[in-house]
């Protein structure tokens, strides 16, 4: 998304900066990640009292180096920025607040992190208790902390469904502006290549437990039953300890000539790479599944398997997609199967997927409508 965000803003004659983390030494490489995984994944924690060690360890390390971090960002939030845009979903959980408090004029972005710090205040606040008796005064004072929803006043919730769980979670409603996630769109679409032996299928993710990849590849034994296919996931690093997990279920499932995992490569490249695949294979957990690499795929017109939705605003739905109800292997399976054998109502789809995409989440409209807020939320006083 940020990517996408930040060229159009600067189109808009607005002087984008993005400051990298300081160089640290992180041996359980944890820097783009840090503490936010503990939230996401907590059941994996006490799966063995073994593992609720190591992970208690490694979180601690982490509260460790996210000290580090936040008295980066204090040093950063002493320059003069017109406004500053916080997603919390690729920063430490306790950051938000720490921005929000520090400087007067902050646009949030990426609820998931944010809700999930609002949903277990009380338990960040335990580790919190935990890591301030292992660290003491090195403790940056928001660490392991939830941000403080009075502090914002301007959050950018990408549909109406995550407004309202934000507002739900405890975001003051009046805080909470729609703009929905947009994408540019290809002039052409490369037309879609026949089946071949094995069918192609694509996964294109951050590596986390709610983007799915072991929801399908629990499924792709079955999918294999009937039809010969590779997959390939091109993945981004993300929660710990879930690519192991992954590698593991690989070879548990004797899938090893079959997947591939690839490497995060440069936004261009992906775009084009979407050509060379017969299926995107898509999950998400949240009420609206949508997600940037989504739309981009539906807008260069690849097929998309994805997870049904009752919402009306969802773009994913039985005219759009092939659609699973639930995720058991057995309907992923067949979502993907059906996908596959019908090569007329497949390209139909995705065709109706991507005018879809097109006419409600056109990449122009997301830049006005960001150009707006951020000029207002400049425009606002230092002070309060």
């Amino acid at each position: 998304m940020f990517a996408d965000l930040y060229d159009g803003l600067a189109a808009r004659g607005w002087a984008v900066t993005s400051p990298g983390a300081p160089e640290l030494a992180d041996e359980t490489g944890w820097l783009s990640r840090l503490i936010g995984t503990a939230v996401a994944d907590r059941r994996r924690v006490v799966r063995t009292l073994a593992r609720g060690v190591r992970r208690a360890r490694a979180e601690y390390r982490a509260a460790s180096l996210a000290s580090a971090w936040f008295r980066h960002i204090d040093l950063l939030l002493r320059e003069p920025w017109d406004v500053v845009l916080a997603s919390p979903g690729h920063l430490p959980i306790g950051a938000t607040r720490l921005i929000t408090s520090s400087h007067p004029r902050v646009v949030v972005l990426n609820m998931v992190v944010l809700q999930r710090e609002l949903g277990h205040a009380r338990w960040l606040g335990a580790l919190r208790t935990i890591a301030r008796l292992a660290y003491g005064s090195s403790l940056h004072r928001d660490v392991m902390r939830p941000v403080d929803v009075q502090a914002l006043r301007a959050v950018a919730c990408p549909s109406t469904v995550w407004r309202d769980e934000a507002v739900a979670a405890g975001v003051p409603a009046e805080a909470c502006r729609v703009i929905p996630l947009g994408v540019p769109m290809p002039d052409t679409v490369t037309p879609r290549q026949a089946l071949g032996s094995p069918a192609r299928l694509l996964w294109a993710a951050r590596l986390s437990p709610e983007k799915g990849l072991h929801l399908f590849l629990a499924a792709l034994p079955l999918v294999l039953r009937e039809r010969a296919v590779t997959l390939t996931a091109i993945a981004l690093e993300g929660a710990a300890g879930y690519r192991e997990s992954i590698t593991q279920q690989i070879a548990a499932l004797g899938l090893s000539e079959v997947v591939r995992l690839q490497p995060p490569m440069p936004r261009p490249d992906l775009l084009r790479a979407f050509d060379e695949y017969d299926l995107l294979l898509f999950h998400s957990v949240f009420g609206e599944p949508v997600a940037q690499v989504m739309l981009h795929a539906a807008a260069a017109g690849i097929p998309v398997v994805g997870p049904a939705s009752d919402r009306l605003e969802s773009v994913l739905n039985a005219d759009t997609a092939s659609c699973y109800a639930d995720t058991t292997p057995e309907r992923m399976a067949e979502a993907v199967l059906t996908a596959l054998a019908d090569d007329e109502r497949r390209g139909a789809r995705a065709a109706r997927l991507r005018d879809v995409v097109r006419d409600g989440h056109s990449f122009e409209r997301t830049i006005d409508e960001f150009d707006a807020l951020l000029t207002a939320v400049a425009a606002a006083p230092r002070s309060g």
